[in-house]
């Protein structure tokens, strides 16, 4: 993992932050969406970065070269990195998937990168049974394509208010920052990609064996448990 992709990863994440304080009238109008949204509201993102994202065959993701933690940042100014190996464990048992063996409640997410012609492209995803290779950083996902309907663009999402959200309701809009992948496209790849996984605390609730949090939430304090470590700034 080279330090200039590490720069890539945090800018993109300063970007994502920069945004939402730089553009408070939009912000407002997508908090007005999710108040009146019947689905939950996303309070945790996930990150991902990767050289390169490949949508193999019609359900599944591979993301090459990877870094080795996963970053997030939650409700409360909560921040943090999370092994890889022990995040994306999606194997009946894992710390983050449930009794129905769906990993972190089978998440929405947003994939970003740049095609072969340049273009940025962004696509919404359905994400379940990721499988780490820690000897080659090859990441692979099942997924299927979510695509925003054009009258209610959030209605076949899970979760409201957050990233995904954002990218539905910006669907043919002026200020869409990427072109929005709406079908699966054979042997579709994207450089120098970001993956953000919309969810919440309560899919990481410890309600089951088989389900519990690594990561400290709640209160001011930073610290390192388990597989990830942790800053929290409380609310």
């Amino acid at each position: 993992m080279s330090s200039g992709r590490l720069v890539i990863a945090a800018c993109i994440f300063a970007l994502y932050t920069a945004l939402g304080s730089a553009n408070a009238e939009k912000i407002s109008v997508l908090r007005s969406a999710s108040e009146n949204s019947t689905a939950p509201a996303s309070d945790i993102i996930f990150i991902v970065s990767a050289a390169k994202a490949t949508l193999a065959s019609i359900n599944t993701l591979q993301l090459a070269n990877v870094t080795s933690t996963v970053q997030f940042n939650g409700a409360g100014a909560r921040t943090g990195i999370i092994s890889m190996p022990y995040f994306m464990n999606g194997t009946l048992g894992g710390r983050y998937v449930n009794l129905q063996g769906d990993w972190l409640g089978a998440p929405d997410a947003v994939l970003y990168g740049i095609s072969a012609t340049g273009q940025y492209k962004a696509v919404l995803l359905s994400l379940n049974a990721p499988s780490y290779d820690p000897t080659t950083d090859v990441l692979d996902f099942m997924v299927r394509v979510i695509t925003p309907n054009a009258t209610n663009p959030e209605a076949a999402l899970k979760l409201s208010g957050g990233a995904t959200s954002a990218v539905a309701s910006e669907r043919g809009g002026r200020n869409a920052a990427a072109a929005l992948i709406t079908a699966m496209e054979p042997n579709l790849a994207l450089t120098d990609t970001a993956l953000f996984i919309d969810s919440t605390e309560q899919a990481l609730s410890p309600t089951s064996v088989t389900k519990s949090l690594s990561v400290g939430w709640g209160g001011f304090g930073a610290g390192c448990s388990g597989g990830g470590c942790y800053v929290s700034f409380g609310r």
